[in-house]
This record gives C-alpha cells, structure tokens and sequence, in this order.
C-alpha cells in the first residue's frame, strides 16, 4: 500500500512539474506531453503521461533522498525562493532553501560542477541583497547519486574568488557591489 501512494504522490509530482514548465516556457506548448498529441481533458489522462519506469525512477530519488537526509524534512523550507530582478539580472527562481542551505538539486545520470553551476549559485546568494532568505550555506544536491555538497558561505565565496580573507560580515558590502555591477553603475 506504502508503495503505491509512493508512486501516486510521484505521478502527481510530474504532472505538476509538466504543468510548472508549461509556465514558464509557453513555447514548451509544443512539445508537451500535456498538449500532445491531444490536449488532455481529465486528471486520469493528466496520470496517465508518465510511464511506470520514469514514476520508478521518481520513487528511487525520493527514497534515496528519504534514506540519508530526512532530518531535514523538519527543517524551515522554501521552495522557488525568488530573488528579485537586479539591472541585467532577471528576476530568478533558484530550487531550494533548506535550513538556511540554498540548494540546487540536479538529476543528472552523470554528476558533474560545472563552473557555471557554481556562479549560478554565487548570483543567487548575491541576489538576496537585503538577507531576506538568511541564507548561511549554499549546496549541490545529485539526486540519483544520494550527494549533498555544502559550503558556509564563507568557504564558498573564498574558493570561487581566491580571496582567502572574506568574511561573512563582508557579504553585505559583496552584494550592494553586485547589484551596482548588474545596474551598470560603478
């Protein structure tokens, strides 16, 4: 039985995410599996679009993920966090805040940091100009792989910059810099 509303909780969970795509790439209308090759009229149809091995595959990370980290289940969550648009930055969604951790989730087959992942990461954590999210660690989740890879910010802002002597009272004056930047004001 535990099984099976697993796996309802997943079918549901892809559909919704379909539904998330469909939001924030219209084009994606044409491509899918809601739309095509119909338009799909009930939630049993809406069910029906994932296939048993990719509700499997769901099932697999969630338990993955359940296995080594459900402490953090009971920990303060945001999901979507919004960081609002900055001069040439448009306003971004990152994945998740957990416990104060901002974390990108990847579901890749083969894990790999890829330096734009980590900016990425910086961006979002500069972004958060006035603290509202209390970001205090960022981190890289490999979902199929069951990996969590932190950093207090302080260790994340030293090895991407170099700059061994940053300090947390310094993210600040590094975020009001970044903001300038992206306005085009020096």
């Amino acid at each position: 039985m535990k099984d099976e509303q697993e796996k309802l909780l997943a079918r549901y969970c892809y559909v919704l995410a379909l539904f998330e795509q469909l939001y924030r790439d219209t084009a994606s209308c044409l491509y899918s599996p809601l739309l095509i090759p119909r338009r799909k009229q009930s939630v049993d149809e809406l069910l029906e679009i994932p296939t048993d091995a990719e509700i499997d595959d769901l099932c697999a990370m969630s338990w993955l993920f359940y296995d080594r980290y459900h402490d953090r289940l009971s920990l303060r969550s945001v999901l979507s966090p919004t960081m609002k648009r900055c001069g040439v930055v448009s306003e971004s969604d990152a994945d998740l805040i957990v416990g104060g951790c901002l974390m990108e989730i990847k579901a890749s087959i083969k894990p790999e940091i890829t330096p734009l992942l980590l900016w990425q990461l910086a961006g979002y954590l500069l972004l958060d100009d006035k603290d509202k999210y209390k970001i205090r660690s960022v981190g890289i989740y490999m979902a199929r792989q069951g990996k969590l890879l932190q950093w207090p910010i302080t260790n994340f802002l030293r090895l991407l910059t170099g700059n061994v002597t940053v300090s947390l009272a310094q993210l600040a004056q590094l975020r009001q810099e970044f903001r300038m930047l992206c306005r085009g004001v020096r």
